[in-house]
């Protein structure tokens, strides 16, 4: 029974690592930290992947778009 788990958590991570880990860079793509990498992040943690919903809705709750500046006419 333990081999199947840990076959199945080997499966997991592998699965989420090529989501995470992309085979081709683009160049346009901005250099800082990207939100949903860090979900799908924390998703393929053991240990955290049982709370990542509510930290996703935390975080997501938190990081609102900032509202853009109208011109003056």
């Amino acid at each position: 029974m333990q081999g199947n788990n840990t076959k199945a958590m080997s499966a997991h991570v592998e699965a989420i690592q090529a989501l995470v880990n992309p085979k081709e860079v683009k160049p346009k793509m901005p250099k800082g930290a990207s939100c949903k990498l860090d979900c799908l992040a924390l998703l393929a943690h053991p240990k955290h992947g049982k709370h990542a919903g509510a930290h996703m809705a935390r975080v997501h709750r938190l990081c609102w778009p900032k509202p853009k500046a109208q011109a003056k006419t």
